[in-house]
């Protein structure tokens, strides 16, 4: 999975930009048999490892951004490689 972060600032006439995204993602996978396993904590948010099937999982994520004159802000998620 990738996270991808835009932004637009509350000023008129501003372009929508691609930001770095900072944070971190934990993971916990949900087994089949009802279990979860215990979180795991990643800082790279360009390539975060995801759990195979049959087992589903929970992310959560915190982001910090370094500008608070954003009026919009969108988190893209991407995943799957279609095999």
């Amino acid at each position: 999975m990738q996270v991808d972060l835009f932004s637009k600032k509350a000023e008129d006439g501003a372009q929508i930009e691609t930001r770095e995204p900072n944070g971190k993602v934990e993971i916990i996978t949900h087994k089949p048999n009802g279990t979860s396993g215990d979180p795991e904590t990643s800082e790279d948010l360009t390539n975060i490892a995801l759990p195979q099937p049959p087992n589903r999982f929970t992310a959560r994520f915190s982001l910090t951004v370094d500008d608070n004159s954003m009026e919009n802000l969108w988190l893209a998620l991407t995943w799957g490689g279609g095999e």
